[in-house]
């Protein structure tokens, strides 16, 4: 049992800390951002990339960056939700909607917020984009739907091959989509690393949440079955 207490306990305070970590750097990139620090590597990286375009990636970058599409992943969380609840795992299900359903609400008064222009460096490759810059919404909800599925995989899986594919997948995925939009034009790097890490922060405080929700059903759980193999136990001995 105290083991049990020791590992739930550390599992919640590093989630803890790993998001205060994250809100951290957040809050550094953001003055740098506003303090006009970042434009030098910002315009650097996407002139490089703009160089090295071609038709053949500029296909491949449309059919990534769709794949962070709000509409896109709304689908797939859609999915996975109803498959996650018709298969019992009810908790899962509810976290995954939440998590998804949150980051809808974050990025875009983020954005409101910091009102920052998007690159004009370049033609852009891809659709006119109305709202600002900062931060990404295709890399935070990428990296809230992929890094929830990704831990709930972690949580189910039976196999630890099955957890360390599912984060490998989960991670190229997420740098892909932040890739294309450095391609297409629409983001500086600045917007995208922002959009990890606001996206990773509020990945990690629902996983916490939902952590922190089990431990008590769990510890009820321990003591239930302890409480049926001592009743047995005395059964057994008389």
């Amino acid at each position: 049992m105290q083991a049990f207490y020791a590992m739930a306990g550390g599992l919640l305070t590093g989630g803890v800390v790993l998001a205060l970590l994250a809100m951290a750097a957040l809050f550094g990139l953001t003055a740098g951002v506003m303090a006009g620090r970042t434009i030098r590597f910002d315009e650097g990286v996407l002139l490089w990339m703009n160089r090295r375009a071609s038709p053949t990636l500029d296909l491949a970058a449309l059919q990534v960056t769709a794949l962070g599409n709000g509409l896109v992943v709304a689908a797939i969380c859609v999915v996975a939700a109803t498959f996650l609840w018709l298969a019992g795992h009810r908790p899962y299900a509810a976290l995954l909607t939440a998590g998804v359903g949150g980051a809808w609400v974050i990025y875009p008064l983020l954005k409101l917020a910091f009102d920052r222009p998007r690159p004009q460096l370049f033609a852009w490759r891809a659709e006119y984009a109305h709202s600002s810059s900062f931060p990404s919404g295709h890399a935070t909800l990428s990296m809230v739907l992929l890094a929830l599925l990704a831990y709930t995989v972690h949580r189910l899986a039976s196999h630890r091959g099955a957890s360390v594919a599912a984060v490998l997948i989960a991670g190229t995925a997420v740098l892909l989509i932040g890739l294309s939009r450095l391609y297409l034009g629409v983001h500086y790097p600045s917007d995208v690393i922002a959009g990890y890490i606001v996206g990773f922060c509020w990945a990690v405080l629902c996983a916490v949440a939902m952590e922190a929700l089990h431990t008590p059903r769990d510890r009820a759980r321990t003591k239930s079955s302890a409480g049926i193999t001592t009743g047995a136990g005395r059964g057994n001995a008389g």
